[in-house]
């Protein structure tokens, strides 16, 4: 007699099973990116996951953490100059600011993309499941972000 259920075809090649740990209390990673290093001796570092967004600030002797939930982002700012590209990200309370500098240009539009995917599928615009995996979880955010309604440019 079979005891394990028997799992439940949702796309070609990807099963559910109810054995299967659920994901939905989880923040995994989606997307890291590290500032320019030839200019900046201990580069930050930028780490979008599921959840919330953090800079990773460097310093001579130390290195500490901001983070804002993605639920309190209000504004997204994706500035360009010649070379590299720099982020800010405003919160809902505009004293909640974080800011990253000399980012590698296309790294910073693929990170612009993946965040404005997490404000659009909070604000109930996109629905992605959370059982894929963080790669194509991330992929599905920016195809959402790029043809959204909603997406700021």
């Amino acid at each position: 007699m079979r005891t394990k259920p028997y799992p439940s075809k949702i796309q070609s090649g990807i099963y559910e099973s109810n054995t299967l740990p659920t994901t939905k209390n989880f923040n995994r990673e989606l997307f890291r990116v590290k500032a320019y290093w030839p200019f900046d001796f201990f580069p930050d570092e930028l780490v979008i996951q599921e959840k919330t967004i953090s800079v990773i600030r460097r310093e001579f002797l130390f290195s500490y953490v901001e983070t804002i939930p993605v639920k309190d982002v209000g504004r997204i700012v994706l500035t360009h100059s010649p070379f590299f590209d720099s982020i800010t990200i405003i919160g809902k309370n505009p004293a909640h600011t974080l800011e990253i500098k000399m980012l590698p240009k296309g790294k910073a539009k693929v990170a612009k993309e993946i965040i404005d995917g997490l404000l659009i599928e909070d604000a109930g615009g996109v629905d992605v499941p959370y059982w894929l995996y963080p790669q194509t979880r991330r992929d599905v955010l920016r195809q959402a972000s790029r043809q959204s309604q909603f997406a700021r440019k």
